[in-house]
C-alpha cells in the first residue's frame, strides 16, 4: 500500500505545482494565497517523506502525514471564502486555527501534551504567511 499512497502523494504534489505555476510570472507579482499552496504543497511533498523514511515508527508516521494532510488542503480552504462571500483573509486564519486547535485537543486529550509536531506544524503554517505577506 506504502508504493500506491506515494504515487497518490506523488501526483497530488505535480498536479498542484502544475496548476499554480501556470499563473506564476514572478514571485512578487503571484497572489498572497497562490504563494501560500506553493509552499505549503512542497512542505507537504517534504512530509510525505519524511513519513515514508519513518514508517517503521508509527506514531511519528501518523503525525507527519496528518500534518501533510492539513497542508494540501490549501486550496481547498481558499475557495471557502469566496463561495460564502467572506474574504478568504477572514475565512482562512478561522479555519486553519480550528483545524490545528483541533490537533492540539488531540494531543493533550492523547499524550497529556503537545507533541513537538504539533506545535512545529503550526509555526510553520504561521512562518509560511509570513513570508507569503512579506515577498
Amino acid at each position: 500500500m506504502g508504493k500506491f499512497f506515494g504515487a497518490v502523494a506523488a501526483g497530488v504534489l505535480l498536479s498542484t505545482w502544475y496548476i499554480q505555476f501556470q499563473r506564476f510570472e514572478s514571485w512578487g507579482d503571484t497572489f498572497f494565497l497562490s504563494k501560500t499552496n506553493i509552499i505549503f504543497i512542497s512542505s507537504y511533498g517534504a512530509l510525505v517523506i519524511a513519513a515514508f523514511l519513518n514508517r517503521r515508527r508509527p506514531e511519528l508516521h501518523k503525525r507527519l502525514i496528518f500534518l501533510a494532510t492539513l497542508y494540501m488542503l490549501g486550496p481547498i480552504v481558499d475557495r471557502v471564502g469566496g463561495n460564502t462571500g467572506i474574504s478568504p483573509y477572514v475565512t482562512n486564519p478561522v479555519i486553519w486555527n480550528g483545524m490545528f486547535l483541533s490537533f492540539f485537543v488531540y494531543d493533550w486529550k492523547v499524550r497529556k501534551g503537545i507533541h513537538p509536531i504539533t506545535y512545529l506544524g503550526y509555526l510553520w503554517f504561521w512562518a509560511v504567511w509570513a513570508i507569503a505577506i512579506f515577498s
